[in-house]
């Protein structure tokens, strides 16, 4: 739990020309074919839809 914390980006306000990159993770939803994320920047939001791909899960033989 202690890498999680340390690795994760935290909520900031960005300098002008910088940017940051990492990955996402959000609650999945089977039932859903699509997935759409509304991201606040300034004073509006960015609508990012997402087509959900499922993989099967393989169970773990010991």
């Amino acid at each position: 739990m202690d890498s999680w914390k340390s690795s994760t980006i935290r909520k900031t306000t960005l300098e002008s020309n910088y940017n940051m990159q990492g990955k996402v993770f959000f609650p999945t939803f089977r039932e859903a074919a699509y997935v759409t994320l509304f991201l606040p920047v300034d004073s509006q939001y960015i609508e990012i839809s997402f087509k959900q791909k499922q993989f099967p899960t393989i169970p773990i033989l010991e």
